[in-house]
């Protein structure tokens, strides 16, 4: 039988299709990261970049909707700087889309810029944010939550606004 509950610090994580949705995003976003070492820049920037950009935008932008939201009142200088962590993350995508890829220096110092934005973010979200999600939320709060998380970011997607 699996366990709903795993430890992490002094707290108890609720194991809920929110946290482990939220994980998965990181780990796809990670992923598509560690590609940029395996592939030359024209071939990253122009097949797996957009990828990356539709998956980072469309995660945070379904986060501010739906989670941020949600617990803004419980930790406001934590969610405000959650969000402040993204607008710099879809600043440093912003850049990468406008710098021509014959300035190659440019494009990989903003790309290890990027990378390490997002590094901090998840590894922030992961413990600060998990904690307060499973504090203060029940199984039932982060199932509802999760239902309103996917609906935003399939709209995000199917829409184009993340693309």
């Amino acid at each position: 039988m699996k366990d709903s509950h795993s430890r992490k610090g002094n707290f108890q994580i609720i194991d809920s299709d929110l946290l482990s949705e939220l994980h998965s995003d990181h780990m796809e976003v990670a992923n598509l990261l560690g590609d940029f070492e395996r592939q030359d820049l024209r071939t990253y920037a122009n097949d797996i970049f957009p990828m990356l950009k539709e998956e980072i935008t469309a995660h945070c932008e379904a986060e501010q909707l739906t989670i941020y939201n949600k617990l803004a009142k419980e930790d406001e200088s934590l969610i405000k700087a959650a969000k402040s962590e993204h607008h710099e993350i879809k600043e440093f995508l912003k850049t990468l889309e406008s710098t021509s890829l014959t300035d190659e220096k440019a494009w990989e110092e903003t790309f290890k810029d990027l990378k390490s934005a997002v590094q901090h973010h998840v590894e922030e979200e992961e413990s600060e944010m998990f904690e307060l999600i499973s504090r203060q939320m029940s199984k039932k709060m982060q199932d509802e939550l999760y239902d309103q998380f996917m609906e935003a970011k399939d709209e995000l997607k199917s829409s184009g606004r993340a693309a």
